[in-house]
C-alpha cells in the first residue's frame, strides 16, 4: 500500500470522527429550528461520506478491522445491560 494514500486514509477517518463528535453538541448551540433542519443532516451525511473516502483509500484489510472494533465494543456494550 501506498505510504501517503494511507497517511491521507487516516487524515480522512480523523475528519470523519471530528465530524460525528461535533454533531450532537451543534443541538447546543443557540440556532433557530431552520439552521439546526440545515446542519444537522448536513453534518450526518459529510461525516459518512469522509468515513467511506476513508475506506476507500485505507483498503480492506483496515475496513475489517474496523467492523470488528465496532463489533466488540457493541457485545461490550450490550453484556453490559444483561443482569
Amino acid at each position: 500500500m501506498d505510504y501517503n494514500k494511507k497517511i491521507i486514509g487516516f487524515i480522512v477517518l480523523g475528519f470523519a470522527c471530528i465530524i460525528w463528535i461535533i454533531t450532537p453538541l451543534v443541538g447546543f448551540l443557540n440556532l433557530s429550528a431552520n439552521q439546526l433542519s440545515i446542519y444537522l443532516p448536513s453534518l450526518v451525511v459529510a461525516g459518512e461520506v469522509f468515513f467511506l473516502m476513508a475506506i476507500t483509500l485505507l483498503g480492506k484489510e483496515y475496513s475489517v478491522k474496523i467492523k470488528e472494533f465496532i463489533k466488540s465494543k457493541w457485545q461490550n456494550f450490550k453484556s453490559s445491560f444483561k443482569t
